[in-house]
């Protein structure tokens, strides 16, 4: 973040090599790209390519999520536009300060959309907004939102979210918790395939700036790759 320093503020923009030019027109630049939806301009065209390439899978298409821990130096941001939420997605939860991204990847492990909550936020309540912000373009028709089947684990075998698949037409691969009915049409072999979000979650972590989070604002740690915008 903008005059962040010290060890727990990751690499500050006054650092920025010179070779990228003056580190405040940059940062200028990367704020008014993350605040105008350059971003996510970027993410769909690069989906609308691999779409039309036949390299995104229609049929099987996962969601999770995971926890990020966030330094002192991402607190105390205020509250700049509506489109920020109030808390900017930072929390404690048993695991310490930070924020929690929700991931949606088809089963070629290709990130498809995430958002953002608190830490202590539980999976199911960010469910819905993870699967309306999947929109990939398509050169012929309407742009694809939804697949033929979700899979996730037992954090969203709640019944409203297996009701919200039902009313869409898709097909829920979610085991039950202990204490639910078993489910006879539960596919086995498809949830076998989870380990893609997983593999997803795992590359995307490899990035420092997603691992930790070192921003104010849940727009630019968002920016930064979650979303791998």
């Amino acid at each position: 973040s903008r005059g962040s320093c010290g060890r727990d503020s990751g690499a500050p923009w006054r650092d920025l090599p010179s070779e990228f030019g003056a580190w405040q027109s940059v940062y200028d630049r990367f704020r008014r790209w993350s605040k105008d939806g350059t971003w996510l301009i970027i993410h769909r065209a690069m989906l609308s390519e691999l779409n039309a390439r036949g390299s995104i899978n229609r049929d099987l298409w996962f969601i999770d999520s995971s926890c990020v821990r966030a330094t002192h130096a991402a607190a105390g941001a205020p509250t700049v536009n509506e489109s920020e939420p109030l808390d900017h997605a930072l929390g404690r939860s048993r695991g310490g300060f930070g924020t929690k991204f929700h991931l949606v990847c088809d089963a070629n492990a290709t990130p498809l959309a995430a958002v953002l909550s608190a830490g202590q936020s539980h999976d199911s309540r960010s469910f819905e907004g993870a699967m309306q912000a999947v929109r990939i373009p398509s050169l012929r028709g309407p742009d694809r939102r939804r697949p033929r089947c979700l899979g996730a684990d037992k954090a969203y075998s709640v019944v409203w979210i297996r009701k919200w698949l039902r009313r869409r037409g898709i097909r829920a691969v979610v085991p039950t918790r202990k204490d639910q009915k078993r489910t006879r049409s539960f596919d086995t072999r498809a949830y076998r395939a989870r380990n893609a979000i997983e593999r997803c979650i795992g590359w995307l972590k490899e990035a420092r700036r997603v691992s930790t989070r070192y921003e104010k604002l849940a727009s630019h740690f968002m920016a930064m790759g979650p979303r791998t915008s």
